[in-house]
């Protein structure tokens, strides 16, 4: 087998491994914070791609509301930040952390990686910024990426 051949097929076994260990992920919800306009979702086996956290969430957020008591009108209001659960709440220090104060634990604050970010506007559509883009729904239902 030649070379080129060789890369070929171990591009394509691992671009095949990587898709099938991002649709086999199932997302755990595991707390979330509010405070003002901005609701923290603190999540683990979050999916990879951009569009699967994008589809995850619209499949999801009335769940989210309903753990939240909103209606959709007051969800238009806020903002979402989907956080990686990391390695667990950890106690304030001086690293770049997103403390919660709804918690009484001295273990009250996350590592700020941010998954995925919802923003809401009652005169833009909603916005959707993952790891590299940024999308909005257009009309036809499709997503168009902004940036």
């Amino acid at each position: 087998m030649s070379k080129n051949r060789i890369l070929c097929v171990v591009g394509c076994a691992a671009t095949a491994v990587l898709v099938c260990w991002n649709l086999a992920r199932q997302p755990r919800i595991i707390d979330i914070h509010r405070d003002g306009n901005i609701v923290a979702v603190i999540t683990e086996q979050f999916p990879y791609f951009d569009r699967t956290k994008i589809n995850w969430w619209k499949e999801n957020e009335h769940r989210l509301l309903a753990r939240l008591n909103l209606s959709e009108a007051e969800a238009s209001r806020l903002s979402f930040y989907v956080i990686s659960f990391n390695e667990g709440y950890e106690q304030p220090d001086d690293s770049d952390q997103l403390c919660f104060d709804d918690m009484t634990s001295l273990a009250r604050c996350l590592q700020k990686n941010y998954l995925l970010v919802v923003k809401h506007s009652s005169r833009e559509p909603v916005e959707y910024c993952g790891d590299e883009h940024c999308y909005v729904d257009a009309t036809d239902g499709s997503l168009v990426r902004t940036r």
